[in-house]
């Protein structure tokens, strides 16, 4: 006759057969989730007032918080304006990297959002997007960008006018103004850039006649505001029958740092 010590011995038995197996399968889960893990301090960095023309240097510290050897697999930024260059490929458990990141602000004004992919063997966030959030400033501009003057006749006299910005709380000037042909001529009304005003001038470019070829050249302001010391204006002139060669036209404006 069995008692009812026994009867509780048998039943916590058949207890313990039918919990083994979700036992063991939660056991299994649980080794599965380990391996290589990384861990970003921080995946996002944020600059306010960066001059133009700055080449802007982050870097994303990160560590190896697994038990196995952690592999870069691959570190991909969105533009060509950004390299992304990773202190490693491997590292062992507890082994600290960083992802070093620069940013050439040149011709990218406002704010500007740049994702840099990375790829690893991580078990959890196999990848993970890094971004720099840059505001860039540009005290001084000018509008147009740059001159492009379609069919011009030989002989012909072209007038432009031309806008320069000054965005900035100071005050700055010109010290001089290089033109690249002898065909261009420059007037400018005054050489001091008042806090939060523009200043006009006009740019004169003489056709020659007889034309041998088209006219492309630049005009270069120099400052003496640090930050943007040089604004260059690109000009092409497309004389009536001559054919622009494409490097012209891919030709951009530029305001140069130090």
């Amino acid at each position: 006759m069995k008692t009812q010590g026994d009867l509780t011995l048998i039943t916590l038995f058949l207890v313990f057969l039918l919990g083994f197996p979700s036992f063991t399968i939660h056991a299994q889960s649980l080794t599965s989730s380990f391996g290589p893990q990384i861990r970003f301090e921080t995946t996002e960095r944020r600059f306010e007032h960066v001059p133009m023309g700055q080449k802007l240097e982050v870097d994303f510290p990160f560590v190896n918080v697994g038990d196995n050897t952690l592999e870069l697999l691959e570190v991909f930024p969105s533009c060509g304006c950004t390299t992304a260059t990773p202190s490693g490929r491997k590292f062992e458990p507890g082994q600290k990297g960083s992802i070093h990141i620069v940013f050439d602000t040149q011709g990218r004004p406002g704010e500007n959002a740049k994702p840099i992919k990375v790829t690893s063997n991580s078990i959890s966030n196999p990848v993970v997007t890094l971004m720099v959030v840059a505001n860039v400033r540009q005290d001084i501009r000018l509008s147009p960008q740059e001159i492009l003057a379609e069919s011009a006749a030989q002989g012909e006299i072209l007038l432009w006018e031309i806008r320069v910005y000054n965005s900035s709380a100071k005050r700055w000037r010109f010290h001089k103004i290089e033109v690249s042909r002898p065909e261009f001529k420059i007037q400018l009304a005054k050489k001091d850039l008042e806090p939060r005003s523009e200043v006009t001038f006009s740019l004169e470019i003489r056709v020659p006649r007889p034309a041998t070829d088209n006219i492309t050249g630049r005009v270069t302001f120099w400052t003496d505001n640090p930050d943007f010391p040089r604004l260059d204006l690109p000009v092409v002139v497309r004389v009536a029958g001559k054919k622009i060669p494409s490097e012209a036209l891919k030709s951009r404006p530029r305001s140069s740092g130090k």
